[in-house]
């Protein structure tokens, strides 16, 4: 899998927007989540490609670190 030009962002996205959110995107052929610790959604993320069986090997997941911690 070559790195995507086009990552689906997730920032500012709740629990309810994740899902209807991800489906979307996916159904539009995105294939690349961007995320980060801070968004504190990461957790949802994972609920949503879990219960939808997308294989872990068929997408790219960008999360960042908070510089805080």
């Amino acid at each position: 899998m070559e790195y995507p030009l086009i990552n689906f962002g997730t920032y500012k996205l709740g629990e309810k927007e994740i899902y209807t959110s991800l489906d979307n995107a996916f159904s539009f052929g995105y294939n690349s989540i961007d995320t980060a610790s801070l968004y504190k959604n990461e957790k949802y993320i994972g609920n949503f490609l879990t219960s939808n069986n997308i294989p872990r090997n068929e997408i790219w997941i960008t999360s960042k670190l908070n510089p805080r911690i």
